[in-house]
């Protein structure tokens, strides 16, 4: 596990995709979009090569777990700081129309 990543990739790494090495996460981008600190986890993650992003055409934004990664230790990593209470809380999107108006999502 790579330590040079943010604790909220770290756990996103582990809980959204190290369950399933086919795991994919898709946003249609139409009413809801990543929150800032899901957006922000998605890109450290795809910068570092842990998780591939696939525009689609018309907007859609697919991330899939990169099959090069063992997401072992990411997975028990997030499962030991989620059952201990000490995970951040990642809001895995926001209405887009919240976010495009510079608001918080209510």
């Amino acid at each position: 596990m790579r330590k040079d990543l943010s604790e909220n990739a770290r756990i996103v790494a582990g809980s959204t995709f190290g369950f399933s090495s086919s795991t994919s996460l898709r946003y249609k981008m139409v009413d809801n979009e990543p929150s800032p600190e899901m957006q922000a986890a998605l890109d450290e993650l795809v910068g570092a090569g842990i998780v591939i992003r696939d525009d689609e055409p018309h907007g859609p934004v697919k991330y899939t777990a990169s099959p090069d990664v063992d997401f072992t230790a990411y997975r028990r990593y997030a499962t030991e700081r989620i059952f201990n209470g000490e995970a951040p809380k990642i809001r895995i999107f926001v209405r887009k129309a919240a976010v495009s108006e510079g608001g918080e999502e209510d």
